[in-house]
């Protein structure tokens, strides 16, 4: 990679670094300083939040001689640089487990009232920081034990750490974000139901910790996803290291954001924090009455963007039917390819390629269904969800299913590699039918509530998130992130097991987890970053029109989605980029392309960019 991108993009790393670190140590020190000084604001939920404010202080602090070497350009070997940055790495590992102990600490409050109020505030906390020790504890000796003298390019953790420990880090990290966010969604379900029934206190402490855990969840899931998402499409060398190293974007907002969700979701922290710097004349004048109103207001303000004028509303919806538009353009052709190549190229023709069909005809319908929004969208025409449900019905089956399937695409995979002879012995047909039926069962019935739900409000957007009634969207959005978790869990236990075995392993499945690894990959991030963002507008805050339009702006990655999987397949697949220019070789340009050099470069598509890697100038 040239020397000069190389600088500007460390200059640019370097930059976020010293901003982040300013914004962080003041909310991270504030944090602790709010609970010394004001008995009111300690508990045994506080003292946990301490801890990460402390975990997250050491992290910023770290960042900072990381900072200096990227403006001076020094680069040091792995030897020098581990030890150095041995304690970052520790307080990053324990930060990531104490997040999960914050919401293991409201699952006790809820369910285990009575011990919770008995146990001593020392002993609770030394029990919940004892996990986050041993786990930090034993990813920082392995490092030690693995360390060797390669010059690594940035000195952070994830380059630092040898390859094989960065590997269980960024692993393992993702395995605690999922248990986190599943947990976290159990919890509010619960509280849904109970209502007002639930105490005060705890209700409070579930509103601040809402915003807290999503923000901590989407960006150390980024962090740690963006790590193994570039290995598994194959970056190699400095140009994996470049990629890797700018997710510390968003493990430096992980860092920062806990003070600031508190002062907005918390105004007994913010009546606190006025308080503490009252000696200040600028502060003072904030003491005021109205300031303070105002501040409790902050929770809702979002939702005066109901007013928004309608030239904002109108180029939103011109940039969204565009997308639709392209997008399907794209899809179609890719997706109708593969039905095509399966039905013509008998050598393709498998149970995991009839799933694969599947997955295809479901993204079909789900862009086809698009357009007809797109066409709402450019007019302006908004419809009651009566007249735009039972519309889009056959959409929302489909959009269901394809979510599971690509789940049994992944099952599909855990039974080649465990239950071969089952695989072997069972007949096609039987095996595909047994496999869509969870994707049938699971759409059938979320399409039924949304018509037993469904009501005459007018909305702003007809699609999925919005046709559907909000409690069914609720559902809907929740069990799609279950059902990804799972998916990413799964996944990540296969690649696991296939990396013990290596060459043991029969040569068509590891071609199927080569094809599936970065499917897997993109369809779980632009699926995420949909589902949880459906969630994330409505968690923080947003509502009516406002929160239609962010929540509708998600279509983007459920479009990246569909799209796809075509597109994935010829690039890691030699066997489907042949047939597919074999298939269209009567078309003059096809003919040109079929050549055997063609096929030849094509064939070496998918370590490009590790070539990449060689063209330093």
């Amino acid at each position: 990679m040239s020397s000069i991108v190389e600088m500007i993009n460390q200059i640019f790393i370097a930059t976020e670094i010293v901003l982040f670190n300013v914004l962080g140590l003041f909310g991270n020190i504030n944090f602790l300083c709010l609970t010394y000084t004001k008995p009111a604001l300690r508990s045994k939920s506080s003292y946990i939040q301490c801890a990460l404010s402390v975990s997250h202080i050491f992290c910023l602090l770290f960042e900072l001689p990381n900072a200096i070497l990227l403006f001076t350009g020094i680069q040091l070997k792995r030897n020098v640089c581990f030890p150095a940055i041995s304690t970052y790495i520790f307080f990053v590992c324990a930060q990531a487990v104490i997040m999960l102990m914050l919401v293991v600490d409201l699952f006790i409050i809820v369910f285990f009232t009575t011990f919770y109020r008995r146990i001593d505030n020392k002993t609770y906390t030394f029990l919940m920081l004892l996990v986050p020790f041993i786990y930090a504890s034993f990813t920082v000796a392995w490092g030690f034990v693995m360390m060797d003298d390669e010059l690594v390019i940035f000195c952070n953790p994830p380059i630092s750490l040898h390859p094989v420990v960065s590997r269980w880090w960024s692993m393992s990290n993702v395995a605690l974000n999922s248990i986190t966010l599943c947990l976290f969604l159990f919890l509010l379900i619960i509280f849904h139901c109970r209502g007002k029934k639930q105490k005060s206190d705890t209700r409070k402490l579930m509103k601040r910790l809402k915003v807290s855990v999503v923000v901590f969840v989407f960006s150390w899931y980024m962090c740690t996803l963006g790590v193994d998402m570039f290995v598994a499409i194959g970056l190699t060398g400095s140009v994996l290291v470049f990629f890797q190293s700018n997710m510390v974007f968003f493990a430096l907002l992980c860092y920062t954001q806990p003070f600031y969700v508190m002062l907005w979701r918390s105004s007994e922290y913010r009546i606190a924090f006025v308080e503490m710097w009252s000696f200040l004349n600028c502060v003072k004048s904030l003491k005021s009455k109205a300031w303070l109103e105002r501040t409790t207001r902050a929770t809702t303000v979002v939702s005066t963007m109901d007013s928004m004028s309608s030239i904002i509303v109108m180029s939103n919806n011109i940039f969204i039917a565009t997308e639709i538009f392209v997008f399907n353009i794209l899809g179609l052709f890719g997706n109708v390819n593969i039905l095509l190549l399966t039905y013509f190229k008998p050598q393709l023709r498998s149970k995991t390629s009839y799933i694969q069909c599947a997955l295809s005809v479901s993204h079909i319908f789900c862009l086809l269904f698009e357009l007809p929004n797109a066409v709402f969208l450019f007019t302006g025409i908004q419809l009651k969800r009566n007249v735009c449900f039972p519309a889009i019905s056959t959409y929302i089956f489909f959009i269901c299913a394809q979510a599971v399937i690509m789940l049994m695409l992944v099952v599909d995979l855990f039974i080649i590699v465990f239950f071969t002879t089952f695989y072997l012995r069972v007949h096609n047909l039987f095996y595909t039918v047994l496999m869509l039926s969870v994707p049938f069962v699971y759409s059938a019935f979320t399409v039924s509530w949304g018509f037993l739900k469904m009501d005459d409000e007018v909305i702003l957007f007809c699609n999925p998130p919005i046709g559907l009634h909000p409690i069914v969207s609720r559902w809907w959005s929740l069990s799609n992130v279950v059902m990804n978790t799972v998916t990413l869990v799964l996944f990540i236990f296969l690649i696991a097991i296939l990396h013990h075995r290596g060459r043991k392993e029969r040569s068509d499945t590891r071609k199927l987890m080569k094809r599936l690894k970065v499917s897997v990959v993109v369809f779980v991030f632009s699926w995420y970053m949909c589902t949880l963002g459906v969630d994330m507008f409505a968690v923080l805050g947003l509502t009516g029109s406002a929160l239609a339009i962010f929540q509708s702006n998600m279509v983007f990655f459920a479009l990246l989605c569909y799209t796809q999987p075509f597109y994935v397949i010829m690039w890691r697949s030699s066997e489907y980029r042949m047939a597919f220019v074999e298939f269209w070789s009567y078309i003059s340009w096809f003919k040109e392309s079929g050549t055997r050099k063609w096929l030849e470069r094509s064939a070496k598509v998918h370590t490009a960019a590790s070539t990449y890697d060689c063209s330093k100038t």
